[in-house]
């Protein structure tokens, strides 16, 4: 029973690590975005 709480945890962190890792790399684009329009 154990191992299956585990494996969903781990599952979940995974998951959030990954949506996370993806949010970050929009913001960053989206930063980046706004850097270039603004020295245009």
């Amino acid at each position: 029973m154990h191992t299956l709480i585990y494996e969903s945890m781990y599952k979940y962190a995974v998951l959030t690590d990954f949506v996370l890792c993806k949010c970050k790399y929009c913001v960053k684009s989206v930063i980046d975005g706004l850097k270039v329009t603004k020295e245009v």
